[in-house]
């Protein structure tokens, strides 16, 4: 597997993924992917369908599973003074 490629950045400021790495990646036409900025140069990473904010409130659903909302509130009180 070739881990570098050189891809032309067109006028418009595009570029254009090989096919066989949109493959590779599962990446789709028009699908959002994420470019960070890193000391070495930058990284291309394929976004997920779940950002933090919706993955943090899917954990928290997740993990209050069968706590009612009673005991919620008692170990609210028992943790204020």
């Amino acid at each position: 597997m070739e881990t570098a490629q050189t891809i032309r950045i067109e006028n418009d400021g595009t570029i254009k993924l090989p096919k066989a790495l949109m493959q590779e990646y599962d990446l789709k036409p028009l699908e959002e992917i994420r470019i960070l900025r890193e000391k070495s140069g930058l990284r291309i990473e394929k976004v997920s369908g779940e950002d933090s904010y919706d993955r943090f409130l899917r954990l928290l659903e997740e993990g209050l599973k069968g706590v009612s909302w009673k005991e919620i509130e008692e170990g609210r009180e028992e943790r204020c003074f």
